[in-house]
């Protein structure tokens, strides 16, 4: 080996999305895997169709999750946490609009022993009131925390903005509202949703045949409800007719500058186009946005664009903040390098560089299993097929040309669709 001779660069080649499969419990219950059985663990993501958009209340589903570690049939909150903690699991519930997704990491081997006792923390719960009193305490303390964040009172002012007040996107909570909500109806909520019909699994790392038989002998014998399962109707967006504006909040430091725009959604012939194109405005450390704002003005620490993707549509979402003097200019070299990249082709050399960064991203990202199988439920559950989304996104990095982004500049990149919300001092 030469020390001294630098490594031979080369051109990345395509890694195909890793094989999976998809079969069935003995009652039904779906079971998505990307098995990589040299791994001595398993990730199991229990996915249940029991997300915000199911709640009747403000806090009821997010507030539902939280208790399951509180306690089960057999458990208290302190068994529970040891039992976990003894066999070395990791344990997280997650609530979005669509699901709650209730993940375990374990040792392979402890399975037989993690797999029934994840089937009593989902299915069994007990709800201890002294544990829904503090867990509740909690919540509203953290959202009370989050309010003094001008980052936070930004996004979540521009989600109004974007998609309308009262939108199941747009929905936020108060610290008041927990005040409304009890016990009860984490227990109603509970048994209208967590039920054998309602959920799938998704899992990666070892998942031989041997693994698979303990997982059908902990949930393959859970009785059917004969219920149906609520689909998710995603409400049209109502974009606001006012394009900017300002929530105070007094001693803060900085400004917080959120901007954004309804847009395609993931399912469109152009999307992934659209996803490099907002790449190269402001989707990695040496974008357009951050060398400018950030390297060539100084007006702040960091300034990232992203596409983000619901079920039916998406967002251009750009988050930054600075100096309340630097605001007004801050937002005004946005819509200059929105307005370049609808007038002037990106250079090439530009491009390639993007498409590189990009390529190595997508390569780090299909090789991890573990982290892959999150990904995979996402285009599942809005019925995109992973691995023809992966060759697709592979093949735009290799043929997308300047000529092109230029047209999905001008077809989706229109600065009077952006909303602005600003937090912090006037």
């Amino acid at each position: 080996m030469n020390a001294i001779k630098p490594p031979i660069i080369k051109e990345p080649g395509f890694f195909r999305f890793p094989e999976y499969k998809v079969c069935r419990l003995d009652n039904g219950i779906p079971v998505h895997c990307i098995p990589f059985n040299s791994l001595g663990y398993t990730n199991i993501l229990l996915s249940v169709k029991a997300g915000t958009q199911c709640q009747s209340k403000l806090l009821q589903a997010s507030s539902t999750s939280r208790m399951l570690r509180e306690g089960c049939k057999g458990y208290t909150s302190e068994s529970l946490a040891e039992e976990l903690d003894f066999y070395g699991t990791s344990f997280q519930a997650v609530t979005s609009t669509l699901s709650t997704e209730v993940m375990i990491s374990s040792v392979s081997k402890h399975l037989p022993k993690m797999l029934p006792l994840l089937n009593n923390i989902v299915f069994s719960p007990t709800f201890p009131e002294r544990e829904f009193n503090i867990t509740r305490e909690i919540g509203r303390q953290n959202l009370i925390h989050s309010m003094q964040e001008v980052s936070f009172l930004s996004n979540r002012q521009l989600k109004s903005m974007m998609f309308g007040d009262g939108h199941v996107y747009a929905k936020s909570a108060n610290p008041e509202d927990y005040d409304q909500i009890v016990l009860d109806d984490l227990v109603e909520f509970h048994r209208r949703f967590y039920l054998p019909d309602n959920v799938e699994f998704f899992v990666s790392g070892r998942f031989s045949d041997s693994e698979f038989r303990v997982l059908n002998d902990a949930f393959g014998q859970l009785p059917a409800s004969m219920s149906k399962s609520l689909d998710f109707v995603e409400p049209e967006a109502q974009m606001v007719g006012e394009a900017r504006r300002f929530c105070k909040k007094d001693g803060c430091l900085q400004n917080s500058v959120s901007m954004g725009c309804v847009t395609i959604a993931q399912q469109h012939p152009d999307f992934l186009k659209l996803k490099l194109l907002v790449s190269v405005l402001g989707g990695f450390f040496g974008s357009r946005l951050m060398s400018n704002i950030r390297e060539d003005k100084g007006y702040t620490y960091g300034i990232y664009a992203q596409l983000v993707a619901y079920s039916n549509m998406s967002t251009i979402v750009i988050s930054s903040q600075t100096a309340v003097e630097h605001t007004d200019a801050l937002i005004a070299e946005v819509y200059k390098e929105i307005e370049r990249l609808i007038n002037e082709p990106v250079p090439v050399g530009e491009l390639e560089m993007v498409k590189s960064y990009y390529a190595g991203m997508y390569l780090q990202q299909v090789s991890k299993g573990m982290d892959l199988v999150s990904d995979y439920r996402v285009k599942v559950l809005n019925k995109i097929d992973p691995a023809t989304y992966y060759m697709q996104w592979w093949n735009v990095l290799h043929s997308t040309t300047p000529e092109d982004l230029l047209l999905i500049a001008r077809k989706y990149l229109k600065p009077e669709s952006f909303r602005i919300s600003v937090a912090g001092k006037c």
